[in-house]
């Protein structure tokens, strides 16, 4: 072999291994979405939100095409590279801050509503009892 085949070779290597990470992310990710809006949605309201994140995310996927289009020369594109990284980090933070956050704040408000409730059921039978010995 010589150094051109070589090289596409690798080429070749680098890219299915790079692919297949990020797939397997993706399928995390879809999964984890999934299950934040099944957990955070009231039941009735989960029709509207499941049109509007499809038409969105429909509109997202339609972005980078546009963008390959209107910055076609191979030296331009580092333009597109730039702009799909900061779309992803934008939305791990707003899934992040907009989502995830006030999850776990609910929930653990929650938790702590409860532990109240059992400690002054605790007290209250406590006493209660010390009154009938």
């Amino acid at each position: 072999m010589n150094l051109n085949q070589t090289d596409k070779l690798l080429s070749a290597k680098l890219i299915i291994a790079g692919v297949i990470p990020s797939r397997i992310g993706l399928w995390i990710f879809a999964l984890a979405s999934t299950q934040l809006y099944q957990q955070t949605v009231e039941s009735k309201f989960r029709g509207q939100v499941g049109g509007t994140q499809t038409s969105l995310n429909s509109m997202f996927e339609f972005i980078p095409f546009i963008l390959g289009m209107v910055y076609s020369d191979v030296d331009d594109y580092w333009i597109v590279m730039v702009v799909s990284y900061m779309s992803v980090t934008i939305a791990t933070l707003m899934v992040t801050f907009g989502v995830f956050i006030p999850h776990q704040r609910k929930r653990m408000k929650a938790e702590y509503d409860n532990i109240e409730l059992e400690l002054e059921d605790m007290t209250t039978s406590s006493n209660s009892n010390n009154g009938i010995v």
